[in-house]
């Protein structure tokens, strides 16, 4: 008996009833909300089968791409039922629930994402933990920075870089997802450990440091990044802190593919490199800017702001700051939690003063999905 596909468009609260091969004999997709289910963000998804079958769920994206997937799953001895919490995203979605050990025996259904006025696209979790790796180039350095940061005074203009790596979180505090026209207000922060990549040796052919192929190559997930984390960290010769407030209070492109919210925020931060013998640099400002909130681009931001930075000797008080940072998709990797970035920060006084140029480019890898 082939398993049967079933197809249906999600319109209605009401459980749905699906059925397939008998390995897989009823799948109920349900929505959690109260309001229509057109526009969800999250389902569960509950599938009968026999506790000794190992099933694998998967949820593909319109475009064919592989957002999650979750094996080595077993339904309850007890009841014979598997349920899963899974997450939509813009479009068609497809989920399936297959035999881990024969794909034949499988039971599927499509579910259509839309974006309403009632059921805003925010794909963002209200608790988001990540840890990142990267390559720090620093464009147009100014002397003071240059001799503080690097500990290596060259001529102005010169490149240097550094290898980071580093955690960061964000917590909603206050606001409703699906309804674009409530704020929301997040507290937010972040840690960078930064190497000087001349300090980091890989020109020999045995004991060469795991982020030599950091180094060579930041956009590689497969450079065993747990390694090359503890590694930069035992071996930091800066750290970065940050901690924040960010209050989103408009919406942008409701309907749209690319979401986004303005918002407006304050933060605290610090500099430290203990080579340069002084305490911590202060570095605050208050920021106006835009963050995706769904499509493939979430995450992804364009930010101006005004505060301070201790690491220069002249207006130190007076630091206009723009940044602008771009994540996306990455296919497969994606379903893994690891996702490219590329940003660009800029920190100047608008004038002859000193300013700095600095370009970043890694992966972030989201720990709830490292650790699922």
């Amino acid at each position: 008996m082939k398993p049967q596909r079933c197809e249906m468009t999600m319109s209605s609260v009401a459980p749905i009833l699906l059925f397939a091969h008998i390995v897989l004999a009823q799948c109920t997709i349900q929505s959690p909300l109260a309001a229509s289910a057109v526009g969800s963000r999250d389902a569960s998804v509950t599938v009968r089968a026999a506790p000794t079958i190992s099933l694998v769920l998967t949820v593909t994206d319109q475009r064919g791409t592989v957002r999650s997937a979750q094996s080595h799953l077993h339904a309850d001895q007890n009841t014979g039922l598997l349920t899963r919490w899974v997450r939509f995203f813009e479009g068609l979605n497809t989920i399936r629930v297959e035999d881990e050990s024969d794909a034949s025996q499988y039971c599927a259904v499509t579910v259509t994402r839309t974006a309403n006025s009632k059921n805003y696209p925010d794909d963002r979790d209200d608790f988001d933990v990540s840890a990142y790796l990267g390559l720090a180039i620093d464009t147009f350095t100014a002397s003071q920075f240059r001799d503080i940061v690097y500990n290596n005074p060259t001529e102005s203009g010169a490149k240097h870089e550094r290898l980071i790596g580093g955690y960061d979180f964000g917590y909603r505090l206050k606001g409703n997802p699906h309804d674009p026209w409530k704020s929301q207000l997040w507290i937010y922060g972040q840690t960078a450990h930064g190497v000087r990549s001349a300090e980091v040796n890989c020109s020999g052919a045995q004991s060469q440091p795991p982020v030599c192929g950091l180094k060579q190559n930041p956009l590689n997930p497969l450079n065993n990044p747990a390694l090359q984390l503890m590694y930069l960290l035992r071996n930091a010769s800066s750290m970065e802190g940050s901690l924040g407030l960010r209050y989103e209070f408009l919406p942008l492109q409701i309907g749209g593919r690319h979401p986004a919210r303005l918002y407006v925020k304050g933060q605290l931060g610090f500099l430290a490199i203990p080579a340069s013998g002084a305490g911590a640099f202060q570095v605050h400002h208050l920021g106006l800017g835009a963050v995706s909130t769904a499509g493939g681009f979430a995450g992804s931001f364009l930010e101006a702001g005004y505060g301070r930075n201790d690491v220069f000797v002249s207006n130190r008080y007076r630091r206009f700051k723009f940044s602008g940072l771009l994540t996306w998709h990455a296919g497969s990797f994606e379903t893994l939690g690891i996702k490219p970035f590329v940003q660009l920060f800029v920190d100047s006084d608008l004038s002859r003063g000193a300013a700095s140029v600095q370009t970043f480019l890694g992966l972030s890898f989201d720990l709830s999905k490292v650790f699922e």
